[in-house]
């Protein structure tokens, strides 16, 4: 029986595993916190499958232990978003706009690049060389292959104040608040193009996760 496993059958979902304490988002085999000093904390999870000799429960504080952090420029509003993709975090840091963090060596991750955007940050997505960060004009596309370096490659307003990003293809799906959701065209990186959008009659759109086709948009209080 793997860890989640355990923890689901203990009745431990994972929000309240990553969520409802000092955790409060999962990548992969780690654990990333956002504190209150704006703060990138990297946790290590042993995700290995355990032999449970019978028993239901474990006590998975065992199995992950604190590696390292480094602070982020915003310390007021803190960082909103972050994904990683390779030896890279990538991190909407609202005011500060993107920061860029290399994560090599997880016991002392260093900023190495950032770049503003023209509204605060919200969200972020990587596809290939490539970082979607939404702010509160729209959709803005950075080329990071030279990580050190970020530079906006092309950009576009979206009706709303986009929160969220997420990319599958050739297609940025974007959770635009009070606009809903918007889906952007991004096969040609310089020049993105709104394509098409629906309204989310039960609030304003905060978050998107795509599967297959269909899009699963958080609404706020409303819920999906």
């Amino acid at each position: 029986m793997s860890i989640l496993e355990s923890i689901s059958r203990c009745g431990i979902g994972i929000g309240n595993f990553c969520g409802s304490g000092p955790f409060n988002a999962r990548r992969g085999g780690l654990l990333w916190r956002r504190s209150l000093w704006g703060v990138l904390v990297a946790v290590l999870v042993a995700l290995g499958s355990v032999g449970m000799a019978g028993a239901e429960c474990i006590d998975y504080g065992e199995y992950m232990r604190w590696v390292g952090g480094v602070a982020v420029p915003d310390t007021t509003n803190n960082m909103v978003s972050v994904v990683t993709s390779g030896t890279h975090a990538f991190i909407a840091d609202y005011d500060f706009g993107l920061q860029v963090i290399d994560i090599a060596n997880p016991a002392d991750p260093q900023i190495v690049g950032s770049a503003d955007t023209p509204g605060d940050a919200h969200g972020v997505a990587t596809s290939g060389g490539l970082a979607y960060v939404t702010d509160s004009v729209g959709l803005q596309v950075f080329d990071i292959t030279n990580p050190a370096d970020p530079q906006i490659v092309g950009s576009v307003d979206t009706p709303g104040s986009a929160f969220k990003v997420t990319v599958s293809g050739t297609l940025a799906y974007v959770a635009d608040g009070g606009s809903g959701l918007q889906v952007i065209d991004i096969a040609n990186p310089a020049a993105p193009q709104i394509v098409g959008g629906v309204d989310t009659p039960t609030g304003s759109a905060r978050g998107v996760t795509v599967s297959g086709t269909i899009a699963y948009v958080s609404c706020g209080v409303a819920g999906l």
